[in-house]
């Protein structure tokens, strides 16, 4: 698999003071924010020199810059994430989206199987489907993931390994035409938990999110756990 393309060199300080003079952030950068972009640009800098391990580890610690409260990227004088990608990751931003995504849901080993386009299309595959990626890290079991396609005419349902790009792709497009009407994120059980909650004004406020098979339920406090489990006892999982 081809290294990630990164920065060639490191930012020095007098870059850094120049770009920070240049724009207007309306956050102060203290010491321990300083601290904390130092730790993620070593981590961004060891790791560009590595192969695909080095790859998970690079865009792991580019999204950390970004997600980070405040962005970390603004202790090394970026106003924005746009800039952040361009002038230190030296890549496009949707380039860089995708492979902080990847990162997040892959493992090194599928990364380097797979490769990030592939990877991009299932977890777009998977989205289409009603899954929902929220952020931070959370591994998807792709070996299981199966691909409803078309193939002469023929439908089939490949594995990851099986599918090509083109297909995982056609078979997201023809997902996301099944479901115009149906909002981002609603897979049926999600749909279908939510329904059930809404009848209890104890559960109203629970959160319902969906990653890849796996249903998380949020906001749980401890005075909610009699009805929950009422409601749960009820509940009967559709099909899909």
């Amino acid at each position: 698999m081809p290294k990630p393309k990164l920065a060639t060199g490191k930012t020095t300080a007098k870059r850094r003071t120049a770009v920070a003079k240049a724009v207007t952030v309306a956050v102060k950068i203290d010491a321990k924010l300083e601290s904390a972009w130092a730790t993620v640009a070593a981590r961004l800098e060891e790791a560009r020199s590595r192969e695909s391990a080095g790859f998970d580890a690079y865009w792991e610690s580019a999204s950390a810059a970004i997600e980070h409260d405040p962005p970390l990227y603004l202790a090394g004088g970026y106003e924005t994430a746009t800039q952040f990608i361009t002038g230190h990751l030296h890549e496009k931003e949707r380039t860089a989206r995708r492979n902080m995504r990847v990162a997040r849901y892959a493992s090194p080993a599928e990364i380097a199987e797979h490769g990030p386009t592939k990877l991009d299309a299932a977890l777009s595959y998977l989205e289409a489907g009603g899954n929902y990626f929220g952020s931070g890290r959370h591994p998807v079991a792709f070996d299981r993931v199966r691909f409803d396609v078309d193939r002469d005419g023929v439908a089939a349902r490949p594995t990851l390994a099986e599918a090509t790009v083109e297909e995982i792709t056609a078979a997201t497009k023809a997902r996301l035409r099944r479901s115009q009407k149906t909002p981002p994120g609603t897979h049926a059980v999600v749909r279908a938990l939510t329904k059930l909650f809404a009848a209890y004004p104890e559960l109203k406020h629970l959160t319902v999110h969906r990653t890849a098979d796996h249903t998380t339920i949020g906001h749980i406090g401890d005075a909610v756990w009699p009805a929950l489990r009422k409601a749960i006892a009820k509940f009967e999982a559709p099909a899909g």
